[in-house]
């Protein structure tokens, strides 16, 4: 047995290890979704305010869940159906895009995130003009935005630690192989 071949082995398992970690990470945020859509629409019934704006901005706020949701369900997918006994070479490929920093489906969830945000907009604030409109606008984005900085900042410590390693791994042993 080579060292390539012992290599590869070892790669594989801790592509398994790691794809798995992914997939129950990714698995966990679909039943959160849909908590917060059922809180989020049993305030809207209980508050009884139903201005036009309101409306919008909630209807935004659950279409942006919506699309978070069913893109997590998607990568789920993805994930569970993951086949290692594929050509060497194709299975490198995926295996670098799937831990690249920004999965393939990341822009999804980030446009799910900036909707959610403008829903707030849309739902506190509807196109008011006045000098203190600002104030109002930067103390209602001010927490998404902080909990956006800390996800990223998580998020890209957590890549740093999980995935860049695999995806360098992968990356060098496609380089040898095809080089």
């Amino acid at each position: 047995m080579s060292d390539k071949d012992i290599e590869l082995g070892t790669l594989i398992s801790d592509l398994k290890s790691k794809d798995k970690w992914a997939y129950n990470l990714i698995k966990a945020i679909v039943p959160i979704y849909i908590v917060c859509t059922i809180l989020i629409v049993t305030l809207f019934i209980v508050e009884n305010e139903y201005t036009t704006y309101r409306l919008i901005g909630i209807g935004l706020l659950l279409f942006s869940f919506g699309i978070i949701a069913i893109t997590a369900l998607k990568m789920s997918k993805e994930y569970k159906n993951i086949d290692y006994g594929i050509p060497i070479t194709l299975m490198l490929r995926q295996a670098i895009r799937r831990h690249q920093i920004l999965h393939p489906k990341s822009i999804y969830i980030l446009i799910g995130v900036l909707l959610m945000a403008f829903s707030r907009i849309i739902e506190k604030y509807p196109f008011e003009d006045n000098a203190d409109f600002i104030n109002k606008l930067l103390f209602t984005q001010l927490p998404i935005v902080v909990g956006m900085v800390v996800g990223l900042v998580i998020g890209i410590s957590m890549w740093h630690k999980n995935q860049k390693p695999i995806r360098d791994r992968a990356r060098a042993l496609l380089q040898e192989l095809e080089g």
